[in-house]
């Protein structure tokens, strides 16, 4: 190679060093994201949330048992816990 032509080697080297790091970050942060499972830190924040409603009065022991259960096991209770 005479010239630059080194320079523009080490230029797309590094470039496709570059894209190869960038597309593997993208990945590993969308699996890691949690899409595909829930994260329990969520049912905990629920939790505390219902506590918090049944301390103020907010529900009876009744409605707060049958929404402490759908928290703790969504699936089995056949229970669709609301978001938000």
């Amino acid at each position: 190679m005479t010239g630059w032509g080194w320079a523009y080697m080490l230029f797309l080297s590094i470039t496709w060093v570059v894209a190869v790091v960038v597309v593997t970050w993208a990945v590993v942060t969308v699996l890691r994201s949690g899409a595909s499972s829930p994260d329990r830190g969520d049912a905990r924040a629920a939790r505390d949330i219902l506590d918090e409603r049944l301390a103020k009065g907010e529900l009876d022991l009744e409605e707060y048992r049958n929404l402490r259960a759908a928290i703790d096991d969504p699936v089995s209770s056949g229970k669709r816990v609301p978001q938000g």
